[in-house]
């Protein structure tokens, strides 16, 4: 991706850009502190999927690859 602009930004630089919506800035405070989420790095975060019988994790992606691919 091309640009400097993709990064979070602080606290100070949302406030000023969203200083036309303080409600926004507000509810999204409120949102933060009632948020508590700790991530293990270093090892994968995948859902649990039920298969379809007869299929493996590969088939059935593929499966939905392909059904993708075609909206």
């Amino acid at each position: 991706m091309a640009g400097d602009y993709f990064y979070l930004k602080t606290p100070q630089e949302m406030k000023e850009q969203y200083a036309d919506m303080p409600d926004a800035i507000r509810n999204t405070e409120i949102i933060a502190d009632l948020c508590n989420v700790e991530i293990e790095f270093g090892k994968p975060h995948l859902p649990q999927v039920q298969l379809p019988a007869g299929k493996t994790a590969q088939s059935h992606l593929s499966v939905l690859c392909w059904l993708m691919s075609w909206t």
